[in-house]
């Protein structure tokens, strides 16, 4: 992902209050030799309900170096922010000056978080509606070629029971996550919760070498590693 402006390439603008909130303003010179300026972070802390819920609703529960496509005033760019993204509140919390200033994923079109040497790719679910798609969020990346194998993972408040004998019950709420996977192969968007050797039948005239690679490989199509290996020999073929 090339990076056509960082945080040490732009104008930072002076920030200014938005509703009890502190407002970061960027601004990005252009050819024309004016300065562009979009609000991209606010300032401001998640709510109390959110905060005193059991587990968290992070995709990944630490602060990434993180590229970004985003679309301002119609115009993509390219930057980078020390980021994680909530799943739950659709947003991501970045770092910037040893505060944690929020960025609504509306704009975002894909990311790249860097953890290790490690690139892991989310795509904006927009970009597939094309194909059929029509939920919301982004899509994980797993496998890239003629199909592609991607993942999402939802996150919702569920209430737990606590109580035994005698002891009345005690409510409290949880985040619960659920993982959905999804194959595009010739323009078509397959979701499964579970892969059977049924389902190989979506990789049209490269099938049967796919279930003697399935057989051979004795894949039991249980784990997201299993799924994988598929996709990547079938576009291998």
């Amino acid at each position: 992902m090339k990076r056509l402006f960082s945080f040490t390439l732009v104008c930072l603008c002076l920030s200014y209050e938005l509703d009890g909130q502190s407002s970061l303003n960027i601004g990005r010179v252009n050819p024309s030799g004016g300065v562009a300026s979009t609000t991209l972070l606010v300032g401001g802390h998640e709510s109390e309900a959110i905060s005193k819920i059991e587990g968290n609703p992070y995709l990944i529960d630490e602060f990434l170096s993180t590229d970004m496509v985003i679309e301002v005033n119609g115009k993509q760019q390219n930057t980078n922010f020390y980021a994680k993204f909530n799943i739950f509140n659709n947003n991501f919390e970045v770092k910037h000056e040893e505060e944690i200033k929020y960025l609504d994923a509306s704009i975002v079109r894909e990311f790249e978080h860097m953890k290790g040497d490690k690139k892991i790719k989310f795509i904006h679910a927009g970009q597939f509606q094309k194909a059929g798609f029509d939920g919301d969020g982004f899509l994980q990346l797993l496998s890239e070629g003629k199909a592609q194998l991607l993942s999402q993972e939802a996150v919702t408040v569920t209430q737990v029971s606590r109580g035994g004998f005698g002891v009345p019950d005690e409510i409290s709420e949880k985040f619960y996550r659920e993982k959905s996977y999804f194959i595009l192969v010739s323009d078509q968007f397959y979701e499964f919760k579970s892969f059977t050797n049924s389902s190989l039948k979506i990789f049209e005239d490269k099938t049967d070498q796919v279930k003697e690679f399935v057989k051979a490989k004795k894949l039991k199509f249980k784990n997201e590693e299993d799924i994988k290996n598929i996709v990547d020999y079938f576009n291998s073929l």
